[in-house]
């Protein structure tokens, strides 16, 4: 976990279809590759929403034991493409979770639950 007085320069992220790495760019102009309380530099790339909060990584796993439909995984398979495309068609009818899309030309979304939404980004172009 980062402090505020620890707070980044500049945050990247490798985000894995399996696996994510998170680093940072320090006040001093280091780069650090983030690690786990265990030690891990990588994190499995999953949330889930639990009852408590949102839990990533290791922890997450849980979730797709206790409530599959409200854990998100596989959410790189769904980037950059619009919700029409046969694969993320494929994709929506066998996920636990719900992948929707307001319209077929968008790019897919998911709904967990009220309030908790996860909506895959791009940060540059």
């Amino acid at each position: 976990m980062i402090d505020a007085d620890d707070a980044a320069g500049a945050v990247g992220i490798d985000l894995g279809t399996s696996n994510s790495v998170v680093a940072v760019i320090d006040r001093d102009g280091a780069p650090r590759i983030l690690t786990t309380p265990e030690g891990s530099t990588t994190l499995p790339s999953l949330v889930w929403f639990s009852p408590d909060g949102p839990v990533v990584g290791e922890l997450a796993r849980a979730g797709l034991d206790y409530s599959p439909d409200l854990t998100i995984f596989g959410a790189k398979r769904l980037l950059g493409r619009r919700f029409d495309h046969p694969e993320i068609r494929r994709l929506a009818r066998i996920l636990p979770y719900r992948a929707r899309s307001r319209r077929p030309t968008a790019t897919p979304g998911s709904r967990c639950r009220p309030g908790a939404r996860s909506r895959p980004r791009r940060s540059a172009r």
